[in-house]
């Protein structure tokens, strides 16, 4: 019964969540490039195969995106789930070349030709880890911002101390690879130093793989306890509870907790005249700026009061809170009652601040944005000065004297 009860558990996740249908994708992605990395065994790629190649690539990377902290914070459809698919497929790019690099040169160390080959597949790769890193940068620091709250819950959960362990071996890694691209461009292609150098830069690249892998698995330093402790301001508590006149009816009207966000209103409705004419059978909510909102059915919780919750009453200010009594063989009753929302004021944390509570978003994000549009332009200028690409050495043929 166990065993059963587990299938028709991991059948439901991967049939009936958006998880499961992003694992089949992934799972039908990674088959595919097994399948391409088998054919380019028995021919040479070509523009198509290249194509199919790159794009089943990027698809896996957005699968990957998909299941991911920030798209639980910020939704499948957004910037932060489009940054995590770059990070992702510029980390393929340079970490995947640099080990099938260091392989090659493993493989031409014995021997004594393909100098020019190995010197022009370096400085081939060289403008692809260039660009490569500086995507990873952008998009790492946008993505920090997305999934750490504050500097607090960088450096106290192991979600953040990881993610500074990660942010090192990265800065190590880079710098490793800025020596090799020197050595590169200098024309040290066959030098030891660099054939050691690319070997430790491949050797980092995996380090770096089990703080990613953690933090796919570790929840993100982001939540209530990180967020900015604000309360209602004083005095709000006098405009919790309204009592007003409809007809022949009393109305006590009550938001809790009365402040910006999700919120219970509850009415009350009480007959001023005995006997009463008519029970009442139910009570409609309305909660507006300036009207055009849908009417909503309340609960009865107790005799003679109703109640909705919701997220209606986000912001602060004057709303207007209708109700809409009913009583069979009688007109509804309708009013409208206005509503004033305090606004928040930060209070003291009832923890100690360690560094900052103070967002870490707002700070990263602008100066990843700004690495972007420099991003942009320099991609932009590249076909009309290309600064990494691969230079031949021109030959010049000697001319032959004519017969006189």
């Amino acid at each position: 019964a166990v065993s059963t009860g587990s299938s028709s558990a991991v059948g439901t996740v991967l049939t009936q969540t958006s998880y499961g249908a992003s694992w089949f994708a992934r799972e039908l992605l990674i088959g595919a490039l097994l399948a391409v990395a088998l054919m380019l065994r028995r021919r040479r790629p070509g523009l198509a195969l290249t194509t199919v190649t790159i794009l089943a690539s990027l698809a896996l990377c957005v699968t990957l995106a998909l299941n991911s902290h920030s798209a639980s914070a910020r939704g499948h459809v957004s910037v932060a789930t489009a940054a995590l698919t770059l990070h992702f497929f510029s980390a393929a790019l340079w970490g995947g070349g640099v080990c099938a690099l260091a392989l090659v040169l493993i493989g031409r160390r014995h021997e004594a030709t393909g100098a020019g080959s190995t010197q022009l597949l370096l400085r081939s790769f060289s403008g692809v880890a260039v660009l490569s890193v500086a995507m990873l940068a952008i998009t790492g620091l946008y993505t920090a911002g997305v999934d750490v709250a504050s500097p607090d819950a960088l450096i106290t959960t192991f979600y953040g101390r990881v993610l500074l362990v990660k942010t090192g071996l990265f800065l190590v890694l880079g710098l490793i690879g800025f020596r090799n691209s020197l050595l590169v461009h200098v024309g040290s292609g066959r030098s030891r130093w660099l054939r050691r150098g690319i070997r430790l830069e491949a050797m980092a690249v995996v380090a770096v793989l089990l703080p990613a892998a953690l933090l796919t698995s570790t929840a993100p330093a982001r939540g209530p306890r990180f967020a900015p402790v604000q309360s209602a301001a004083p005095g709000s508590a006098r405009d919790a509870i309204r009592s007003v006149s409809a007809g022949d009816l009393l109305v006590s009207l009550t938001v809790k907790p009365n402040q910006p966000g999700t919120n219970f209103v509850t009415a009350g409705v009480f007959d001023t005249r005995r006997p009463a004419p008519a029970p009442v059978r139910a009570v409609d909510f309305r909660i507006a700026r300036s009207g055009g909102s849908a009417w909503r059915r309340g609960a009865m919780i107790r005799g003679r009061t109703w109640q909705i919750a919701g997220d209606e009453l986000g912001r602060s200010g004057v709303w207007t809170i209708g109700l809409r009594i009913r009583r069979p063989g009688l007109p509804d009753q309708v009013l409208k009652i206005p509503w004033t929302l305090p606004r928040l004021v930060p209070q003291a944390p009832s923890t100690r601040t360690v560094l900052s509570r103070q967002p870490l978003a707002p700070l990263l994000t602008p100066f990843a944005a700004a690495g972007a549009i420099a991003f942009v332009l320099v991609a932009l200028l590249l076909p009309l000065r290309p600064l990494w690409g691969p230079r031949l050495p021109q030959r010049t043929q000697r001319r032959r004297p004519r017969a006189v």
